[in-house]
């Protein structure tokens, strides 16, 4: 299998370095979409806020407890922290597709401003499905969308399905269960459909890929470049490790402050707008480090301060742009859309380094010079944001535009 998937030439390290990243972005993403599909509609941007916040302070404190450790007892520690997730994900972890067919079954009543808390959607789960019974949710306004086909929602165990009825099924269920009407139910899109939906029909969500790819460039830049940089100035292991944690710490808290806020707003364009301009000063203050001011200032206060900036800006977009997503697709086609988003996400974190590394050779290694045509293409980012990202359906509603 190895040789076949073309990995038989890498050396042991790089191949489980291939599978510790399948295993990231495999479980991250699903942890990220089920945290939507709990917390509902009106907290989108929070769930993925909680998701990401929660794994870049573990990120951050492993790194300063595995700096004192073996390389052998970091090893281990990674071992028992997979093993742990592995236990609780099969263990404690329940599905959540209940609360994407509540959500898509409850899409109607958001035209009259009825949205659905997680407290609505576990109630509503207990009245609504059972064990072994077919359970149908209401809709007053199934006759304006004849396109729909109607479809059966049936539970086996923990599993749900959906299968579409025959025109002698439907009236056949109808008679059994004369309490509720069969429901249109939207199934999932084609993985093309959704993909071309996601990175071209859609200029608000094409945007955001580009804005993801950016940000993660950004990061690849905090991380690399200005890491390696600093180390050429003679600043401690200590130092080092406080710029990257600053970063880091700054990134996690600002992805909870601003994620809450934008969905409390009911709004996405003035969080990222300020977010990334926010970076672009976090970049302007790094750059400063290799100028004429540095014999001011000294190199690490700069780099420090410059770290917390850029961490509170792209922590700012980190997470609300995966709610801006989810905004713009319905609630089947989520999870393959958040998915294609954060391809382009973390596909940021190569360009990244090759454009940083590319732009370092092309200017004789020059720190301020790279580090400001970053800054120059995040602004004509907030342009692009500006002028072509439109809020989602689901917050115009709740605004009542």
């Amino acid at each position: 299998m190895i040789q076949t998937a073309g990995l038989g030439t890498l050396s042991p390290m790089s191949f489980w370095e291939h599978n510790l990243g399948a295993q990231q972005g495999w479980t991250w993403t699903t942890n990220i979409f089920m945290f939507i599909d709990v917390l509902g509609p009106e907290n989108r941007a929070l769930a993925s806020g909680v998701s990401n916040s929660v794994g870049y302070l573990s990120s951050a404190i492993t790194t300063y407890v595995t700096a004192a450790m073996s390389i052998q007892d970091s090893f281990l520690l990674v071992l028992a922290c997979s093993i742990g997730g592995f236990v609780i994900s099969t263990v404690g972890m329940k599905d959540t597709t209940q609360f994407v067919l509540l959500e898509t079954g409850s899409l109607s009543s958001a035209t009259h401003d009825e949205q659905m808390n997680p407290e609505e959607a576990s109630e509503r789960s207990d009245d609504f499905i059972e064990d072994e019974e077919e359970v149908f949710v209401d809709e007053d306004e199934q006759e304006e969308k004849p396109a729909m086909t109607p479809n059966r929602i049936r539970k086996h165990g923990s599993e749900y399905e959906m299968v579409a009825l025959s025109s002698s099924s439907q009236n056949t269920s109808r008679a059994a269960s004369s309490e509720f009407d069969a429901t249109p139910i939207a199934l999932p899109s084609s993985f093309g459909s959704v993909l071309l939906r996601t990175c071209w029909y859609n200029p608000s969500t094409a945007v955001l890929l580009v804005a993801g790819l950016m940000t993660n460039l950004i990061t690849s830049l905090a991380w690399g470049l200005v890491l390696i940089w600093a180390k050429r100035q003679s600043l401690s292991k200590f130092q080092i490790a406080n710029i990257s944690s600053a970063f880091t710490f700054s990134k996690a808290a600002m992805m909870i402050v601003a994620s809450r806020t934008s969905d409390k707003w009911k709004t996405r364009k003035p969080v990222l707008v300020g977010g990334f301009v926010t970076a672009m000063l976090g970049l302007i203050i790094t750059a400063m480090a290799d100028s004429s001011l540095a014999e001011v200032i000294p190199v690490y206060p700069l780099l420090l301060i410059g770290g917390i900036v850029i961490g509170c800006g792209i922590g700012s977009v980190y997470c609300v742009m995966a709610g801006s997503i989810s905004d713009h697709t319905s609630a089947m086609d989520r999870a393959t859309a958040i998915g294609i988003y954060k391809l382009w996400r973390d596909s940021g974190y190569a360009v990244g380094g090759l454009l940083t590394g590319a732009l370092a050779d092309l200017f004789h290694g020059s720190f301020v010079i790279t580090t400001t045509v970053v800054t120059g293409m995040v602004g004509v980012l907030v342009i692009c944001i500006a002028k072509f990202y439109r809020e989602g359906q689901i917050l115009v509603q709740q605004n009542g535009l």
